[in-house]
């Protein structure tokens, strides 16, 4: 019989790294692990968003078709794997839609969130929003709104939402932490994931790297500045798109714009050791729940409050060590603003270019300058 996992989350847990190391290794991952990564609700390369784009939308046609699909593909098989950050998103309709399904197809089925401590998943959260122009508030203001209002952040209430819908349907629900401990649990997500499907002969990780990797303090304040500046000049048009507009600049300022990785942001540093020292407190009786759940052999309440004052002491050396701007990286800096001023008026000169996809957008632009 042929167990689902249905790798629901969180995001900033590492789940791009696993979904492509999963996707890369598919065929290996056959033999060695008896597991299928399935090809069914592939919504990019390798993350299965389409499953939960589906469901948001109701689409019970489509949804049964793919999973008809993916019972042939892991027959014989021991595991068959979905993966996607966006499944943590449903609401409480969408989850019973998502898991009435499933059960009619697959007997055995668990759900899997990765977690990690809550300071980790907000300021990995809040880089992500910030690189993908959702917002361009503060650190400290972000806090504030999203201590109290982002799902993710609450592990309690995400357990009791899901395990509220899936007892009644013999459906199990796991939390697996993909922090690096150094009492006894080792953060790579990687190697937790093929551990947790008891794999007995583990594909080669040596030549792994971390995907979707998050930016430095520094690139996020300009990312941060430079989006205040655009809304400030393109404040009368309508159509001002500023996902596709950055999406656009990463392609083609991505040299200048990578050596800012190495530079750190005082003012940043100083807003996240702010936070984590109210992180611990704020969520004390949350991570508490979430060590109760010992059949992963979680991180207990002590080692987390040893791996708060253990990320303290690292924010406080970085912010020491935070000095002015290099001529190197003032060149660096420079040139980045200049390239993406450049880009903008490009883009602002030709509106068809928000019709065209990434790469046509590259050519476009190559082809015109």
């Amino acid at each position: 019989m042929t167990k689902l996992i249905i790798h629901a989350g969180l995001a900033k847990t590492g789940t791009t790294s696993l979904q492509s190391f999963l996707h890369r290794n598919k065929e290996n991952l056959k033999n060695s692990c008896n597991l299928v990564y399935s090809g069914s609700f592939l919504h990019d390369v390798s993350a299965h968003h389409k499953l939960a784009m589906l469901v948001k939308s109701r689409e019970a046609t489509i949804i049964e078709d793919e999973l008809l699909k993916l019972k042939k593909e892991s027959d014989g098989y021991k595991y068959a794997v979905l993966s996607s950050e966006e499944i943590c998103t449903l609401n409480l309709t969408q989850i019973e839609l998502l898991l009435k399904t499933v059960k009619r197809y697959f007997d055995e089925i668990e759900v899997l969130f990765t977690i990690r401590p809550h300071f980790s998943l907000f300021v990995g959260s809040y880089k992500q929003q910030i690189r993908e122009a959702f917002i361009h508030a503060g650190l400290s203001d972000f806090w504030l709104l999203a201590r109290k209002h982002a799902r993710f952040l609450h592990f309690e209430n995400l357990h009791r939402q899901w395990t509220d819908i899936a007892t009644p349907l013999n459906i199990n629900i796991h939390f697996m932490c993909t922090e690096t401990f150094k009492e006894q649990y080792n953060g790579n997500i990687i190697q937790n994931f093929l551990a947790y499907v008891n794999a007995e002969q583990k594909p080669s990780l040596g030549s792994e790297k971390k995907e979707n990797v998050s930016l430095s303090s520094y690139q996020v304040s300009f990312l941060r500045n430079m989006r205040i500046h655009f809304d400030f000049l393109w404040h009368d048009n309508i159509e001002w798109d500023h996902r596709r507009f950055v999406y656009f600049c990463y392609q083609n300022i991505s040299a200048p714009f990578a050596a800012l990785g190495n530079i750190e942001d005082s003012e940043f540093v100083a807003g996240e050791i702010l936070v984590a020292e109210n992180c611990m407190n704020y969520f004390e009786n949350d991570w508490s729940f979430v060590a109760s759940l010992t059949e992963n052999y979680f991180p207990s309440f002590d080692m987390v409050e040893n791996w708060y004052a253990s990320k303290l002491m690292s924010l406080n050396s970085k912010l020491s060590r935070c000095k002015d701007l290099s001529s190197e990286y003032f060149s660096n800096v420079t040139e980045s603003k200049q390239l993406i001023e450049k880009l903008f008026y490009f883009y602002s000169d030709n509106p068809e270019i928000k019709n065209l996809g990434p790469s046509e957008q590259v050519e476009l632009y190559r082809a015109k300058e």
